[in-house]
């Protein structure tokens, strides 16, 4: 899958702590920056959408769920989680 969403330019590859048993190489660490960005920009997103039930007054009758896909990151799947709630 393409990462084309947020900037990876924020996450400095060489100094990014990979899991153990991921093979390190530049562009493992190429792609795992464009995840890491992706993620993020969801993060942020997440956000705006909490502030803006908050500002409404809708805050306490609303419920997110996140549906997120396995990843994968240099041919190694992954995932934070297959499903969040939030609130």
């Amino acid at each position: 899958m393409p990462r084309t969403m947020g900037n990876p330019s924020e996450f400095d590859a060489g100094k990014l702590q990979l899991p153990p048993h991921w093979i390190d190489t530049k562009e493992i660490r190429t792609q795992y920056c464009k995840f890491l960005a992706e993620v993020k920009r969801l993060d942020n997103q997440v956000g705006d959408i909490m502030q803006l039930l908050k500002e409404t007054g809708q805050e306490k009758n609303t419920i997110l769920k996140l549906i997120l896909p396995f990843e994968r990151v240099g041919g190694i799947k992954f995932s934070l989680m297959a499903s969040v709630w939030i609130r």
